[in-house]
């Protein structure tokens, strides 16, 4: 009976990470067109300074970071990814000091690196 069961526990184990293995995972390139989507409206965002959207966006785009970080940590792409820390977290400052002047200096470099 306890080898049937560990065995019936085994196969179903199997079944679902099969089920996980086989499941929907978003690719690099469907993150990167989201994140030019809200690098776009970033931009229209900030030189409206909209900052209640500008400060939306900038998190959207941290939140298709962070999804390439998990689902993508395997393509080489994404080791370089921390380069663009340092260009959000100046653009997120300026978002929050409501400055125009920063945030399109600070999109500006965002926008290069």
């Amino acid at each position: 009976q306890s080898t049937e069961n560990t065995q019936l526990l085994k196969d179903r184990i199997d079944s679902l990470q099969a089920k996980i293995n086989d499941s929907y995972k978003p690719g690099f390139g469907e993150f990167m067109s989201g994140i030019q989507v809200h690098h776009a409206k970033l931009w229209f965002a900030g030189q409206n300074q909209n900052w209640e959207l500008a400060d939306f966006e900038i998190n959207e785009i941290k939140e298709s970071l962070d999804g390439i970080k998990k689902y993508c940590a395997d393509m080489p792409e994404t080791k370089t990814i921390g380069i663009i820390e340092q260009p959000l977290l100046d653009v997120s400052n300026a978002i929050q000091e409501k400055n125009i002047k920063e945030f399109k200096n600070n999109f500006t470099i965002l926008t290069a690196t």
